[in-house]
């Protein structure tokens, strides 16, 4: 399966090359601005922190999938047993469980929220990840609790896009999701000042988001001159 998929992969490259259009997005917008707008939103939204939060969540259980599965599955294997495992053949059916879990969440999306039903997917991927914990000898277990992990992570990330798209404006989504996950902002945007993340104001239709923090910053003022008053009256 391995050498198979350098053929995929040469074809999956001529077709990108040949038909694929990049995006560039928009040239003129300025990148301080879409920051700006960024810390805005997430600021004024948690539920936009709380999925970023799943994100990493779920992507750290991958991770460490990713890295432990093979040396896992060698330890189910009695001392005796000198036959190599066919691990070419277990990941294509880690991928192939995977693809069934994305066919899965079309059919569900049909007739169910994903907010009702991602709940009980991700207690599936918790089970999976515990079955090899409890019985960390049986091969047998083991892949079937990687297998159900493959498949609700096949559910997961069609469903986890639903949510990005719902929550996070398009035009600064994917600056939304390098502030989630921590990466080092360029230099040229690396300094804000707090007084223009306030106030500034956007062109964007999401202007509306900013009311909150124009209400929290006119309070400020209030108070300030309210203690002034008193003060000269003092």
């Amino acid at each position: 399966p391995f050498n198979m998929s350098i053929v995929f992969f040469t074809v999956s490259l001529i077709c990108i090359w040949k038909f694929w259009s990049e995006n560039y997005g928009n040239k003129d917008a300025k990148a301080t601005h879409s920051l700006i707008l960024a810390i805005q939103i997430l600021r004024a939204d948690p539920r936009i922190v709380v999925l970023g939060l799943c994100i990493a969540s779920f992507e750290a259980s991958l991770f460490l999938f990713i890295m432990n599965w093979t040396p896992v599955l060698e330890r189910t294997r009695s001392s005796t047993d000198q036959n190599p495992l066919p691990l070419g053949f277990i990941f294509a059916g880690y991928m192939v469980v995977a693809m069934i879990g994305s066919f899965v969440f079309y059919f569900l999306s049909k007739w169910i929220r994903v907010q009702s039903y991602m709940i009980e997917a991700l207690l599936l991927t918790a089970v999976g990840m515990t079955i090899p914990i409890i019985f960390p000898n049986s091969l047998i277990a083991v892949l079937i609790g990687f297998i159900l992990f493959e498949f609700c992570g096949g559910i997961y990330t069609p469903s986890i896009t639903v949510f990005k798209n719902a929550y996070i404006p398009n035009e600064i989504a994917m600056l939304c999701m390098i502030i989630l996950r921590g990466l080092k902002i360029p230099e040229e945007q690396a300094y804000v000042n707090e007084t223009e993340i306030l106030l500034e104001k956007s062109s964007s239709p999401l202007s509306e988001m900013e009311q909150p923090l124009n209400r929290s910053s006119s309070s400020t003022s209030l108070t300030l001159e309210h203690s002034t008053k008193s003060k000269e009256d003092n």
